[in-house]
């Protein structure tokens, strides 16, 4: 992910980093999807609705790899499946 459009450079004073819904976007190569069309379906995928002790070994598997500082491989293949799931409804949108 990132911020899309740099913040304005005013000599050396730093500027806090505000975050809107609008101004991410997920970045796939060339492609740049905006967040609004990512967030309803990365919470879909994570089960975000359901409580953490109910949600399906796939949602725990891709929360895993997303919050993982360093994903191995095993975490990437656990979450594989949910990633194309969520890769396939971003393409047919």
């Amino acid at each position: 992910m990132k911020r899309m459009g740099a913040p304005s450079q005013r000599g050396n004073l730093e500027q806090p980093f505000l975050s809107s819904a609008s101004c991410y976007a997920l970045r796939v190569g060339q492609r740049e999807i905006p967040w609004s069309r990512v967030r309803p379906l990365l919470r879909a995928a994570l089960e975000a609705d359901i409580p953490a002790k109910q949600r399906t070994q796939e949602a725990r598997d891709l929360a895993a790899f997303l919050h993982a500082e360093r994903p191995t491989r095993i975490q990437y293949i656990l979450a594989r499946k949910k990633l194309m799931e969520i890769w396939r409804n971003l393409n047919r949108n």
